[in-house]
């Protein structure tokens, strides 16, 4: 009795969220269905077949669309790295972590921080951090954001390696470590399984970013070379 009487209670929970549910609310409870219980699923089909703005062709269709970004959804969240992703990824945490050890040592020790040093610092970490969250999140401007670190990298390094003596070993080894990642991230077949080539652009504020590391960290540093 008391089974059948919680069972009651809960339909009548579910008749009155449905009765209040928009179509588009119910077709993606319908399209999501593996998140609910069949029986709340079934009720929801039935609401919508009686809803007033019920048109079966247009309903089928967007049912199809929501269940599509649902199992993308899901291959997404089950989405293992390979270990290369890894080790690059790693790699930016640690360079992060250097920099901020560079950097507050010297203050901890009253050594001096030039704002050069400051800046190019925080927005390498800016830069370098924004990265990661987009390759962890495997967002839609994760591999471009890539592409341009590492063409970044590449080119400070040459900058290096042509203009800073006794950097020419780490200079030359930094640009051809880029250029095998470059080289990873755009032919790799598990890369374009993570980041669908199909689903790449770039976000409005990569723009910007982008911008501000190649200036603070490419160009404002050759203006104060020359300018020596």
């Amino acid at each position: 009795m008391m089974e059948k009487y919680v069972n009651n209670n809960l339909e009548a929970d579910w008749q009155k969220k449905l009765g209040e549910a928009s179509l588009e609310n119910l077709i993606d409870i319908v399209g999501n269905e593996e998140d609910y219980d069949p029986a709340f699923v079934a009720m929801a089909k039935e609401k919508i077949k009686v809803h007033k703005d019920y048109d079966e062709e247009i309903v089928a269709s967007k049912i199809e669309i929501v269940k599509s970004l649902h199992r993308e959804r899901i291959d997404r969240e089950n989405i293992k790295f390979p270990a290369w992703l890894q080790l690059f990824l790693a790699g930016l945490v640690l360079g992060i972590l250097f920099m901020l050890y560079s950097v507050f040592s010297k203050l901890i020790n009253a050594e001096p921080v030039g704002w050069y040093e400051l800046s190019y610092s925080i927005i390498s970490c800016l830069f370098t951090g924004y990265l990661f969250w987009c390759l962890f999140e495997t967002k839609c401007n994760a591999i471009h954001l890539t592409n341009w670190y590492l063409v970044l990298s590449i080119l400070v390094n040459l900058w290096s390696f042509l203009l800073v003596p006794g950097m020419e070993g780490r200079a030359l080894l930094g640009v051809i470590i880029s250029i095998l990642w470059l080289l990873y991230f755009n032919h790799s077949k598990s890369i374009g399984h993570i980041y669908p080539p199909t689903e790449r652009k770039f976000q409005k504020r990569d723009y910007i970013i982008i911008g501000v590391a190649f200036f603070i960290c490419l160009i404002l540093p050759i203006i104060l070379f020359s300018s020596h």
